[in-house]
């Protein structure tokens, strides 16, 4: 019978042993994996430390070119003061392109996280070169604009040269905010 308790308090030291080991083992594995990461993480701090100048002079000029693009929104302090002015932006352009102005419709406005964009839609006739002349106008005018839509067809099989555009164009200002601090859009 001794021999028995011998044998079952040898095997219960034996499993606590090999439960306290096993669990030291799991806990050691983590912290030199907690460790590793660490390390790794430590390193990529030092590497940018090592090359702020070049972050801060990377900073500075995304700040510069943010500054820009900026410039290029539409100021305003109202949606519909917005969409007049874009408004107004297009039909400078046709004109300043000798488009024939046939329709300009206002869509919804969109909002595109911080920014807002006021889209009109347009139809106009004119030549290739004048359309071209537009586009130019649209690329490299002073506000921040894409073309969301563009079709162009032959409005008459009398006068081949004569297009019919249709285009989408949206501009963009700073999503508005009441004081409080909710959205007015």
């Amino acid at each position: 019978m001794r021999w028995r308790l011998g044998i079952l308090v040898a095997l219960g030291l034996l499993l606590a042993t090999v439960l306290v080991v096993n669990s030291l083992n799991n806990r050691r594995q983590l912290l030199r994996e907690e460790l590793y990461l660490k390390t790794n993480k430590l390193y990529k701090y030092r590497a940018i430390l090592k090359n702020r100048d070049e972050v801060k002079r990377k900073l500075e000029i995304t700040e510069e070119k943010l500054s820009d693009l900026e410039k290029g929104l539409l100021k305003t302090d109202n949606p519909s003061v917005a969409m007049v002015n874009m408004q107004e932006i297009v039909r400078e352009y046709i004109d300043k392109a000798s488009l024939k102005l046939l329709s300009m419709r206002p869509l919804t406005p969109v909002k595109l996280g911080e920014l807002t964009g006021y889209p009109v839609q347009v139809t106009a006739t004119g030549t290739i070169k004048e359309i071209v002349e537009f586009l130019k106008q649209i690329h490299q005018g002073r506000y921040l604009m894409d073309i969301s839509f563009m079709s162009m067809r032959q409005k008459n099989i009398r006068e081949p040269g004569v297009l019919r555009l249709k285009i989408e164009i949206r501009g963009f200002s700073e999503t508005l905010t009441t004081s409080s601090g909710g959205k007015r859009l």
